[in-house]
């Protein structure tokens, strides 16, 4: 399994939205963090009864009841699992997202390069 370079450290990425109720975009798919984390060829480590719908965009919006959480490739994709994993565990500070995802070695920052 290949490292993934963290979409977290770039300055594009969108911050969270929260609402308090928003309308699910089609085509997005319905998960939970075991889900994940079997999409993603991670154990679990832990979890939580919250629902979770992966969608292809950009936008992360918490509600009270649900998340949504948008991928740039394809959420029923491995890297669509990592990166919906990725934003659980450091955008939204899940902790259980969080403690699947630490110390595995699955996102790793870019390396600077020397002239």
């Amino acid at each position: 399994m290949r490292p993934l370079a963290p979409l977290i450290m770039r300055t594009d990425w969108d911050p969270i939205i929260y609402r308090r109720s928003c309308l699910i975009p089609p085509g997005s798919i319905k998960t939970s963090v075991p889900d994940l984390c079997r999409r993603a060829g991670i154990p679990v480590r832990a979890t939580v009864d919250r629902e979770i719908y992966v969608y292809r965009g950009r936008r992360k919006i918490r509600t009270p009841l649900y998340d949504l959480i948008g991928v740039h490739v394809g959420p029923r994709s491995r890297e669509g699992a990592l990166r919906a994993l990725e934003s659980l565990a450091y955008s939204f500070f899940d902790h259980f997202a969080r403690y699947c995802v630490c110390k595995r070695g699955l996102f790793i920052a870019p390396a600077k390069h020397e002239r």
